[in-house]
């Protein structure tokens, strides 16, 4: 795995069936990055590819949001919305996240950031909402 690859895993138990999804890699996009006049804070916009990991079930209406981040960084977008996802099958977001991280200030490596990724799927024969909270980076 590269440095631009992150995991990030899910689960949720909803009617005795795991629903698993994860942050599989990240990109830059337009207007991909862009340092301060001090050189100290680093803007970065960045798109996010998310796998479903539940074959036969499809995962709609995804929306995924930053729920925590390290002090130095300061998210300025922190939502992020998919198409449709088939089981197995994996997308890159819609749109881009933009966040500026403090590089003058202390850095802990196993910082990370936090997501929540809500979508609906089919639960009990039935379409039901899902909330997969602090999803880990």
């Amino acid at each position: 795995m590269d440095r631009s690859t992150y995991i990030m895993k899910a689960y949720c138990a909803a009617d005795d069936t795991d629903l698993r999804a994860r942050m599989v890699q990240y990109g830059w996009a337009p207007p991909f990055f862009k340092w301060d006049s001090t050189k100290t804070k680093f803007e970065s916009w960045l798109k996010a590819r998310l796998l479903n990991q539940n074959p036969g079930r499809v995962m709609r209406n995804i929306v995924a949001t930053i729920s925590s981040a390290p002090a130095y960084v300061t998210v300025k977008d922190g939502i992020l919305s998919f198409r449709d996802i088939p089981g197995g099958a994996a997308v890159w977001s819609k749109d881009s996240f933009r966040l500026i991280t403090d590089r003058s200030a202390v850095q802990n490596p196993n910082d990370s950031i936090t997501w929540q990724i809500d979508f609906d799927a089919i639960i009990g024969g039935e379409w039901g909402h899902v909330a997969l909270k602090n999803v880990p980076q």
